[in-house]
This record gives structure tokens, C-alpha cells and sequence, in this order.
């Protein structure tokens, strides 16, 4: 991955991350993903049994990324707006008068969790792809390899990014409020 990718992500503020990431990643992901779906449809007629057992996986990667992106956008992004406000205002999780109820730890927990099982299920996306030894489809095969790579490099550089950079930034902000829990 590009230092200057990593360089300048690490000069943002921690919602200029997850905002980032959103927009330059997650939005990104889910078009490759897609636009690599419409070409594995396009040889489901194909009834070669490596074709059809990537399909199956590449449904099974489809599903893993769509969670992935709905949990980065419905949960925390949401959560990582409300930790930088805290910690903007000095806000203290260990004298704070009522009961925090932001599950800080879990949250930290959750996000390393689909972190690596996005990491495990996409360390497979090249490696399974058909052959393109399948001369009936070699024309369509050729493009979805040339689409899994995009999707596979946007995906590695996401997963890079989020833990070396929008991890810290949130256990550096939980920190700064005090969020133990």
C-alpha cells in the first residue's frame, strides 16, 4: 500500500477517517462488488464445477461485505461522530453522572471482529477464481479475474487502513475520555 495513502490518513481527525473510508472505501467495495456479481450471473449458465463453486463463495464474500459496510455505516460511523464529540468536549466516561451506556469496549471488540472476518473470508477471493483455462469463457473469465483484483485490492487497502489508523484514533479518543468499559 502507498505510504502516502497511509500518510495522509493518519494526518486526519477521526470522523475525517470514517468519513474517508466511507466514501473512498466502503462506497467503492460494495460498486466493485457488484459490478464482479453482474459478471459471475452472466456465467451462471456456465455449469463448470469451479465457476459454480466460486460463485457459491463469492456469494458467501458478497454477503460478509455487505454486513461489513452496513455495520461500518449504521453503527459505527454513528458511534465514532459521538466519541469525537465526547472527547472534543472533555467529556469523562470515568466521572460522567450517568450510566455510559456506549458499551466503548464492546464497540473496539465488534469492529476487530468483522475486521478479521472480512480479512479471512477475502484472503480467498483471488485464489478461488476459476481458470481461465475454460476456453468457452475465457473472455468473461478474463474480466472477473481483471474485477476480483480491483475489488481485492480495495478491500486489502481498507483493511490496512482501518487497523492501522481508524483503530488507534478510536482506543487514542476512548482513552482521552476515559472509556474503560
Amino acid at each position: 500500500m502507498s505510504q502516502r495513502i497511509l500518510s495522509t490518513y493518519i494526518n486526519y481527525n477521526l470522523p475525517e477517517v470514517a468519513n474517508r473510508l466511507d466514501m473512498e472505501y466502503y462506497d467503492l467495495a460494495h460498486r466493485l462488488c457488484s459490478n464482479a456479481e453482474g459478471y459471475i450471473d452472466h456465467l451462471a449458465s456456465n455449469t463448470d464445477v469451479d465457476t459454480l463453486t466460486y460463485n457459491n463463495y463469492f456469494n458467501t464474500f458478497k454477503d460478509h461485505l455487505q454486513r461489513f459496510v452496513e455495520t461500518r455505516k449504521g453503527i459505527f460511523l454513528p458511534y465514532i461522530d459521538e466519541l469525537y464529540n465526547k472527547s472534543a468536549t472533555g467529556h469523562n466516561c470515568a466521572t460522567c453522572s450517568g450510566r455510559c451506556e456506549a458499551q466503548h469496549g464492546i464497540k473496539l471488540l465488534e469492529l476487530n471482529t468483522t475486521l478479521e472476518q472480512l480479512r479471512a473470508i477475502a484472503a480467498g477471493l483471488k485464489t478461488s477464481l476459476p481458470s481461465l483455462a475454460n476456453t468457452a469463457y475465457k473472455g468473461e473469465l478474463k474480466i472477473l479475474h481483471n474485477e476480483v483484483e480491483l475489488l481485492h485490492n480495495v478491500i486489502n487497502e481498507l483493511l490496512y487502513l482501518e487497523s492501522e489508523v481508524l483503530i488507534p484514533k478510536i482506543k487514542e479518543a476512548q482513552n482521552s475520555i476515559h472509556a474503560y468499559n
